[in-house]
């Protein structure tokens, strides 16, 4: 039996299988969960150096919000919620507030305290992971409700500005929303981990380089994912607050890296494309190798844009590249390379449109990163194998 034919045709049914479990595992938010932000008010504090009490005392300042998320992608400011919760509970209970980025450099929620004062919790990535109420990937704080109105602040900060939404649990909505997400999540990583390890045994089996740096690509990408949506600092390194932030940075600079390794790999181009070949060694392999390295100890924005400025490049080049190889010289293989890039770019649009405050929230906006992710991923691991079964065929 030709093992790496017979594998390629069974991995047909994993594009199919991954969108649809995605798509049914994704939350719908329970009577025990209310989002919050319609009804609430922000400050912009420029120099980091309101007080509670100052923030308390103003009233013409604050502006108000006409939406159910918060979002300044662009600011380096940090930001004060006012959020007035009118509890008409008989005795006092607790509550959950989540504030649904977890990645936020610091967040300080202030409460009403017994003596007509706030108290304050305070966390943050940049916070070792065991100052969280809660052990979970994203900023969830436990709260005492007291009966009547009661102002509660939340301030944010975060280098590279932010986007989130705040949401209220009752103790069976918090329980209930871990059950809805957290599946999501799993699938997603498992189906990544599978990839990956599906590509190792087949490198294993053939000696084949594409499933190789296929592997490596794949692992880098899951890393990324995992360090983003905060799993990373929760079980991987809880203690180490430089990294937990550095990870993404550098996860997402060594996309730049990996992705021309697979993808001379995969097309051979130093022996059937030297000139493409070439090209991509100069304008795109070296440069994202000397980002990857700066991306260690560099400065976060310079970080940040070089990674947008050459991110942009790499799509264009390489979409060119593909489509000449497809359309003009009828190259098969490369076209699971475009099959997979136009699943990542029809979807990874919602994300980015979100970010940058040009779109409102939606279920696109939350999951299309990881929907086209798994899809791009699937289609070019077909890729890799229908490589293998025409060379065994010749």
């Amino acid at each position: 039996m030709n093992f790496a034919k017979n594998t390629g045709s069974l991995g047909c049914v994993w594009p199919i299988a991954a969108l649809i479990l995605l798509l049914a595992g994704l939350p719908a938010w329970a009577s025990d969960t209310l989002v919050m932000g319609d009804d609430s008010s922000t400050l912009e504090d420029p120099d980091d150096d309101f007080s509670i009490e100052y923030v308390a005392s103003l009233t013409e300042q604050w502006r108000g919000n006409d939406r159910d998320y918060f979002n300044q992608s662009h600011s380096s400011s940090a930001f004060w919620l006012h959020l007035r919760v009118d509890s008409r509970i008989t005795q006092n209970r607790y509550w959950y507030l989540e504030v649904d980025n977890p990645i936020l450099d610091r967040i300080e929620v202030y409460y009403p305290d017994d003596d007509g004062s706030f108290a304050r919790k305070i966390t943050g990535d940049t916070l070792p992971y065991a100052s969280r109420d809660t052990n979970d990937h994203t900023f969830f704080f436990k709260l005492e409700a007291v009966p009547g109105i009661s102002d509660y602040y939340i301030k944010i900060m975060d280098r590279g500005g932010f986007f989130f939404r705040v949401k209220a649990h009752t103790a069976d909505g918090y329980v209930a929303s871990r059950k809805k997400e957290l599946p999501v999540y799993w699938f997603y990583f498992g189906l990544m981990a599978v990839m990956i390890f599906y590509n190792f045994f087949l490198y294993i089996s053939t000696r084949e380089r594409s499933y190789l740096f296929f592997l490596i690509f794949v692992g880098n990408f899951l890393l990324f994912e995992f360090a983003y949506s905060g799993f990373a600092y929760q079980y991987l390194w809880p203690k180490s607050t430089w990294w937990a932030n550095q990870s993404i940075m550098i996860s997402a600079n060594f996309f730049l890296v990996f992705f021309p390794l697979f993808f001379m790999a995969y097309l051979n181009t130093r022996e059937y494309f030297p000139r493409i070949h070439r090209w991509t060694l100069a304008t795109s392999l070296l440069p994202g190798l000397a980002a990857s390295i700066y991306s260690i100890g560099g400065r976060y924005a310079i970080t940040a844009n070089v990674i947008l400025v050459l991110a942009m490049y790499n799509l264009i080049f390489y979409s060119g590249v593909i489509i000449h190889l497809v359309f003009v010289r009828k190259i098969r293989q490369a076209a699971y390379l475009l099959a997979s890039m136009v699943a990542f770019i029809v979807m990874i649009p919602f994300t980015l449109l979100f970010e940058f405050d040009l779109v409102s929230y939606s279920f696109l906006a939350k999951w299309s990163t990881e929907i086209g992710s798994a899809m791009a991923v699937v289609l070019m691991s077909l890729g890799v194998a229908d490589k293998v079964n025409e060379i065994k065929d010749n």
